[in-house]
């Protein structure tokens, strides 16, 4: 039996536990785990996420180990050391990307490297990709050389 904590769940923990309800309710017995695992994806990104709003530009380096959801402007590279970089769809940026996880609902303009690479349907990246796992989904634009594989090191 897991023992719950209060301060160890999530502040949204209701809407979690709602949206498996409803997955499991449309999908049966076959409901999708890449489903459950995208919504509490997005359920934790929310929760703990630094935000560049729409009508916000920066222009330098960002570094940092945190999540960012850049819904504006961003020119000038990305690294997120240990963090998920998600571009909103009215989000941009341009410059080189690493990060642990890139999710693309906008555009990036530059080479991306990740463990993880994701390019939703509105999405958009012009440079090359480097990661072990990526997901193109259906109406993504991606333009460049794409490398998929185990991190090599040295």
């Amino acid at each position: 039996m897991v023992k719950e904590y209060p301060r160890a769940r999530p502040r949204n923990a209701r809407r979690i536990v709602t949206t498996i309800a409803k997955l499991g309710k449309q999908g049966g017995e076959g409901a999708s785990m890449s489903k459950i695992y995208d919504e509490l994806r997005s359920a934790e990104q929310l929760r703990r996420a630094s935000h560049v709003p729409a009508g916000v530009r920066i222009v330098g380096e960002i570094s940092g180990s945190e999540d960012l959801t850049a819904d504006g402007s961003i020119e000038g590279p990305v690294k997120l050391s240990n963090g998920i970089l998600s571009v909103g769809e009215s989000g941009s940026v341009k410059g080189n990307v690493a990060a642990k996880e890139v999710i693309v609902h906008g555009t990036v303009t530059g080479n991306v490297e990740a463990d993880r690479v994701e390019i939703k349907p509105s999405g958009t990246i012009l440079g090359d990709i480097v990661t072990s796992r990526i997901i193109i989904n259906d109406g993504a634009r991606c333009t460049g050389m794409v490398d998929v594989g185990e991190k090599r090191t040295g």
